[in-house]
């Protein structure tokens, strides 16, 4: 055939795909025993139960799609900024690919997502991770999702789905979006009963990739969201938990394709009872299934190589050596590792092992 254009020939282009093809296939038979994980619930138990460490409050989780540390930490934001006086903040890495189906699987499963979940943004089928939502509901709790896109399609079938109705919008109309969202959630949470709530807004992801971080009207939207945050937490009490983090952040060119300081490094605050207050500190994106989960009074351990943060809870110490010993069996095979520390960096080593292109795509 004749060339393409650029002087390009098509044998060329042909080879190319195939590489294309054998890389992604290569890739994806490599990462598979790091990305896949049991869908059965995992019940398995330390010796030493959490009984009265336990908070007996609720459980508010708030996601600020593709919000940069920049921002969040920020006279931009000045209620969260404040926030971290009250509770555990810093830095949540993301270790999957920087999605947010992906830190969505990531935060409530514990799960580490390769460059094909993306396609799980489109499919609206329901998660066969276990997951937070799904135990605390077996536990006759009351748990809620307040989403338009990913998340709710993802676990609300194991939530009360009937709580909130979803309305599209378009991309341009992430401030409609916001206010619906903010409407919806802020009536419910004040005049009904509820145990877990997790609330996803996706207004900066939406003018991130359509305006950039750079646009005008960029910060203004970081005001109206940490206004929307702030009435929202104003509704807990102090007997709550509270965790406001991001699925991913975000370039300076408007997108999360990358795994540069601003896409992977995502803020977090943690407050409420049995939060060791201070920071900045450091954990993987995976470690909030088990952190959220002993949080929530139910099983920490998930078929992953997530690691609850104990670092930033106030444990009794039995139970936090408990704990990490029991990780320590299932992540190296023995229960030898008495420091947390120590048993991170065995992990990340083991996942480094595992890992491979198709999760830095």
């Amino acid at each position: 055939k004749p060339p393409l254009t650029n002087n390009i020939p098509w044998s060329k282009l042909i080879y190319f795909t195939i590489a294309l093809l054998i890389f992604f296939t290569s890739a994806g038979f490599v990462s598979f025993d790091l990305l896949s994980v049991k869908s059965g619930v995992d019940i398995q138990k330390v010796d030493d139960p959490l009984s009265s460490t336990v908070p007996n409050g609720r459980m508010l989780v708030i996601l600020l799609d593709s919000t940069r540390k920049d921002s969040m930490f920020s006279d931009n934001m000045p209620f969260i900024s404040n926030l971290r006086n009250k509770g555990a903040w810093g830095i949540s890495k993301v270790n999957s690919t920087p999605l947010s189906i992906a830190g969505d699987h990531a935060i409530f499963s514990g799960v580490v997502s390769g460059p094909f979940s993306f396609l799980d943004d489109f499919s609206g089928k329901p998660s066969a991770y276990d997951n937070l939502f799904k135990r605390v509901t077996l536990q006759n709790k009351r748990a809620i999702i307040f989403s338009s896109h990913c998340l709710r399609g993802a676990y609300g079938k194991y939530t009360d789905f009937s709580a909130f109705v979803p309305k599209n919008f378009l991309f341009s109309q992430y401030r409609e979006d916001a206010k619906y969202l903010f409407d919806q959630t802020y009536d419910f949470l004040k005049q009904k009963e509820w145990d877990l709530a997790a609330v996803q807004f996706i207004t900066m992801d939406f003018i991130g990739h359509l305006e950039t971080p750079h646009s005008p009207d960029y910060i203004p939207e970081l005001k109206l969201l940490d206004n929307y945050v702030r009435q929202l937490v104003e509704l807990t009490t102090d007997e709550d938990i509270v965790l406001i983090t991001s699925e991913h952040g975000m370039d300076d060119n408007g997108f999360h394709v990358d795994r540069t300081e601003f896409v992977i490094e995502t803020p977090f605050i943690l407050t409420g009872p049995g939060i060791n207050k201070g920071g900045p500190k450091e954990v993987l994106q995976i470690d909030w299934a088990p952190t959220l989960s002993l949080l929530a009074g139910v099983s920490p351990f998930y078929a992953s190589p997530a690691l609850p943060a104990i670092d930033l809870l106030s444990l009794p110490p039995e139970y936090s050596s408990g704990l990490i010993r029991t990780f320590s069996k299932r992540i190296t095979g023995n229960s030898n590792i008495s420091s947390l520390d120590e048993l991170r960096k065995i992990r990340l080593t083991k996942m480094g092992r595992k890992s491979s292109p198709a999760l830095c795509i």
